[in-house]
């Protein structure tokens, strides 16, 4: 055998063997291996790279959860099946997508809700499944990029409001940084009660 076909076989042996490791669990992502964040985790649900299906507590929300991303369990607050907070962040600051998720999820718009809403003012909108979506951007001391959503489901008066605190530098791509925000939202997916 050559040297170019032994270089070509070990190559493949390196990346098959890599693949087999990570689908066994020997590498984990932080949301993988931190205890907490894991359990709501969805494994082998299909997503894109560097997400996986996270199910909500209540069982009223379903969305892609950055891999990177660890869920503070002092932050986690829940009332059954009627509301959910959470804050997430990274430990590691160099990536495009480094900072900190929170999210509120309730399953009824109060009146106070109902007016936050209403004088939300969004630079953009989008349309998710069964969902609309309303987008500000800002920026804070030019070192953040925050991003505030409103996820609106359609068919009910369930709602997560989302705040995206993610690094930013004059090397951020700023919109490599907000496609990946957008897909977090546009597969934010409520789940349909029986009564509905």
């Amino acid at each position: 055998m050559d040297r170019k076909k032994a270089a070509s076989v070990a190559g493949a042996l390196v990346i098959a063997v890599g693949i087999w490791l990570f689908q066994s669990g020997k590498f984990k992502s932080e949301a993988q291996a931190d205890k907490f964040t894991s359990t709501f985790l969805v494994d082998h649900e299909q997503t894109d790279n560097g997400f996986e299906l996270f199910t909500s507590d209540t069982n009223q929300y379903r969305m892609w959860f950055p891999l990177q991303y660890v869920i503070h369990k002092s932050s986690y607050k829940s009332s059954e099946d009627e509301s959910e907070v959470w804050t997430a962040s990274t430990k590691e600051n160099d990536s495009y997508n480094a900072g900190k998720i929170t999210a509120l999820f309730s399953k009824k718009k109060s009146k106070a809700a109902q007016n936050k809403l209403d004088a939300f003012q969004p630079d953009y909108m989008l349309k998710g499944k069964n969902a609309t979506i309303y987008v500000k951007k800002q920026t804070r001391d030019g070192k953040y990029s925050i991003y505030h959503a409103y996820v609106n489901d359609d068919y009910s008066d369930k709602y997560i409001y989302y705040t995206f605190e993610l690094k930013s530098s004059e090397q951020t791509n700023s919109t490599k940084q907000q496609y990946w925000v957008e897909k977090i939202l546009l597969n934010t997916q409520f789940q349909k009660n029986s009564a509905q």
